[in-house]
């Protein structure tokens, strides 16, 4: 006759095979994975919080948005882990987590539900090109415009209109550029010292303006006179994080964690960075929201989907990502082309047709956007 206690610890009672089959490794294991799973919960709730704050009142807290994806399959991983041990309350207030972000999810991937890339293109359609050229640098650290030129050049098809951040008029083969342009309308806007935002367009530009923000935050405006309508358009070089990239290195491979003053140095500068673009995205919005007619507000926004600036630029606006792009969007190739800060917004009355981060041109550490559309009658 089988004892009570062999029924107690038989495999009846669960796959743990009860309490004898619990071995201090796992329990200890158990207690980490609570320990991580609570850290990351945690800090992306937090990533949901940061665009509905300025920055000067998160403080440091401004960082965690930058890493809202990474975040995000963490705790799907979790809650795959504690799934899997049936800790059915642990898993379902992450699983309340996950769909809390759910909508925030086509911000930075896109799941391609039909090729609309591949429509036919109009002859009314607009195409344009925002592209941040880091000055024209080579990997030799000199500015040279011919390998951009022909980068230019071998497009498909030119586009209508091109914004450029950190564009230098005093690289080397510059005039290629000019010539290959040569038939556009063309305004520039100082940055500081010979680098400007410069914008081309096929059509005639008849007004432009400048908005400064404090130190190196430049945006300008001018308006296109588009066949029988005006069209906006804001390019935009938002301030800098003023990352380096070795600060870019250490905080993708995560080496800023056992460097207490590493770390705070770049939190330190991420924080007061994103207050400094935070106070120049208050004015610009303004301009943006009074301005009656349809508009285009591109350029290097110097921020995630998951930050105050990027909440503030896209309220009353598209984004052509989500409205058009595939797949994960990323077009700044440090921190292991995690972040997407460069974006082209428009009007609800512009359809976004397609949209292309163009990966295959890496002469930048920004990566080109390419994006065609349709005013909306």
């Amino acid at each position: 006759m089988k004892r009570n206690d062999d029924y107690y610890y038989s495999d009846n009672y669960g796959s743990s095979g009860g309490r004898r089959g619990r071995s201090l490794a796992g329990i200890v294991f158990d207690f980490l994975a609570a320990v991580a799973t609570a850290a990351f919960a945690l800090a992306l709730i937090v990533a949901y919080l940061t665009p509905y704050f300025n920055p000067s009142t998160l403080g440091s807290l401004t960082i965690v948005g930058m890493f809202a994806p990474v975040l995000y399959l963490a705790v799907i991983a979790a809650l795959l882990y504690w799934t899997i041990r049936r800790r059915w309350i642990v898993a379902a207030a992450l699983l309340v987590v996950l769909i809390a972000g759910a909508f925030d999810v086509s911000k930075f991937y896109r799941i391609e539900f039909k090729r609309r890339y591949q429509t036919e293109a109009g002859n009314r359609d607009l195409k344009m090109l925002t592209y941040n050229v880091h000055g024209f640098h080579n990997a030799h650290n000199k500015a040279d415009a011919a390998p951009f030129a022909a980068m230019l050049a071998e497009l498909p098809a030119m586009p209508d209109i091109l914004c450029f951040q950190e564009f230098n008029r005093t690289a080397d083969d510059i005039e290629r550029i000019d010539s290959l342009l040569g038939g556009y309308s063309m305004i520039e806007t100082v940055e500081f010292s010979d680098i400007v935002l410069r914008t081309y367009s096929r059509y005639p530009i008849i007004s432009s303006g400048r908005i400064s923000g404090q130190s190196r935050g430049t945006s300008q405006w001018c308006d296109i006179l588009l066949r029988d309508d005006t069209l906006r358009i804001f390019n935009n070089h938002l301030h800098s994080m003023h990352l380096t990239a070795d600060d870019s290195d250490d905080i993708a491979k995560g080496k800023i964690f056992f460097d207490d003053d590493k770390m705070r140095s770049i939190v330190q500068r991420i924080q007061d960075n994103s207050s400094i673009r935070a106070s120049h995205v208050d004015t610009l919005t303004q301009v943006i929201r009074s301005t009656r007619c349809t508009k285009i507000v591109c350029g290097d926004f110097n921020d995630t989907p998951m930050s105050y600036v990027y909440r503030q630029m896209c309220r009353d606006m598209k984004d052509a990502f989500v409205e058009a792009g595939r797949g994960y969007g990323y077009t700044f190739l440090p921190m292991h082309r995690l972040l997407r800060i460069d974006y082209v917004m428009c009007s609800h009355d512009i359809d976004i047709k397609d949209y292309r981060i163009m990966d295959e041109c890496t002469l930048s550490d920004h990566l080109p956007v390419a994006v065609r559309m349709k005013r909306i009658k």
